[in-house]
């Protein structure tokens, strides 16, 4: 495996999915922001090629397709240590589990309900605050909800877990934001 990104988003570099740093089936596209799975594979991950360790940062995800079976697309903050071909660790990650009645999973819960529904063309703002350890996710018009990521370990990185049929779409800030950031959060880069 080639070794993770850690940059801070250095000038003329922007975020994306990072081909090097994903499962075998995860499929990348569009200037690799879009990331699915195959037809025939049940979970499939990857991580962003910048992990954030201080400060506070906006991302968006656009759930493009979602699998009408059982399995959803995920997304959320994982840490370095998270394994992109095994299941969810609720030590290494705070996802979004995009199922009927969207939940988030982390470390210090199992299932806490999102008051929205999450269906193709949902878009999901994706904010961390790396210094005080918390991110919160925002349905689009939706409220923000805000979790601790406080046994988690520097540096964050965004991460999708696609099941098949699936995509998302990632806005790490080099198109307009759907949802306007929290004051004092910059775009993730």
């Amino acid at each position: 495996m080639i070794p993770l990104a850690t940059t801070m988003g250095r000038t003329g570099e922007r975020t994306t999915w990072n081909p090097n740093d994903k499962g075998s089936s995860c499929v990348l596209s569009n200037a690799n922001l879009t990331a699915g799975a195959s037809a025939t594979d049940n979970l499939s991950s990857v991580r962003s090629t910048t992990g954030k360790s201080a400060g506070k940062w906006h991302f968006e995800v656009t759930v493009n397709a979602i699998n009408t079976g059982t399995s959803r697309p995920q997304f959320g903050i994982v840490t370095s240590s998270f394994n992109i071909s095994g299941p969810l660790s609720s030590t290494q990650s705070i996802i979004v589990l995009s199922e009927n009645s969207a939940r988030v999973t982390n470390q210090a819960s199992a299932a806490t309900p999102l008051p929205d529904n999450i269906t193709a063309g949902t878009v999901i703002a994706v904010e961390i605050d790396a210094d005080a350890k918390t991110v919160s996710f925002q349905v689009q018009g939706g409220t923000r909800q805000t979790y601790s990521i406080s046994a988690l370990s520097a540096p964050f990185y965004a991460a999708t877990i696609n099941a098949s049929d699936s995509t998302i779409t990632a806005n790490f800030g080099a198109s307009p934001f759907a949802i306007t950031p929290t004051s004092g959060f910059a775009p993730w880069g």
